[in-house]
């Protein structure tokens, strides 16, 4: 069994389309995985009444909660995404499981929220799409 934070998660600070320079987002404390399919369902007469179906798509999207942090690249490359749109808000990213697996690709970030109440440490709200297909490498 392994806790969450042995996960490790990065994101590229030079955006999509040049070499990646990949970091942490500092004083992370939450980061949902959510793994959308798409099922196509029919009833075929061969089935005798019982339902066929076939997974033919998904979406995968990353939830994360941070404390807004001073000098760190990966969480100011976030906080620095409040206002992207289109290409601006595109970058790349890398998930490492516990095991070694990794699952990595093209991303789009978007800004969701932050600040709190006046005795919070200011926090910062965000989601990561991922745009296309992943590479997903087995653990060795």
């Amino acid at each position: 069994m392994n806790s969450v934070w042995e996960n490790a998660f990065k994101i590229s600070t030079s955006g999509r389309n040049i070499t990646p320079t990949f970091a942490t987002i500092a004083n992370l404390e939450s980061l949902e995985l959510s793994i959308d399919g798409t099922v196509q369902d029919w009833y075929a007469f061969d089935a005798e009444g019982y339902a066929r179906n076939l997974v033919t798509a998904k979406k995968i999207t990353f939830n994360g909660t941070a404390k807004i942090t001073a000098d760190d690249a990966g969480n100011e490359y976030i906080q620095g995404k409040i206002l992207a749109i289109g290409t601006a808000a595109q970058s790349m990213f890398e998930l490492t499981f516990p095991s070694g697996a990794k699952l990595e690709g093209n991303c789009n970030i978007s800004v969701t929220g932050g600040l709190g109440a006046a005795e919070d440490v200011d926090s910062l709200e965000f989601e990561i799409h991922v745009d296309g297909k992943p590479t997903y490498t087995p653990a060795a």
